[in-house]
């Protein structure tokens, strides 16, 4: 995050949705990162042979950025890593 309230990055995705579209703002953060790291080749997006980490969120984050910061499981290696679902919520299929 360029914010400088980096223990809050919905700050700073708030301030990006006033410019750009969610979309957009999921590139940013995603593909774009990692070709600005020069990593990307190996992550940024869901492709055979990149590593695939993910976030899961409740709620569709193109239809509503604010989705974004209801994380509910963080995939890391191929292991949950994160799992802020509650009892009774839906697995994962």
């Amino acid at each position: 995050t360029d914010s400088p309230d980096f223990i809050r990055p919905m700050v700073e995705i708030e301030q990006l949705s006033t410019v750009l579209t969610p979309a957009e703002i999921i590139a940013a953060l995603t593909r774009n990162a990692a070709a600005f790291l020069n990593l990307d080749a190996e992550i940024g997006t869901l492709e055979t042979g990149k590593v695939a980490d993910l976030v899961m969120v409740d709620g569709n984050p193109l239809g509503n950025v604010q989705a974004l910061g209801h994380v509910q499981i963080v995939v890391r290696g191929g292991r949950i890593a994160i799992d802020n679902r509650q009892a009774g919520d839906s697995p994962i299929h």
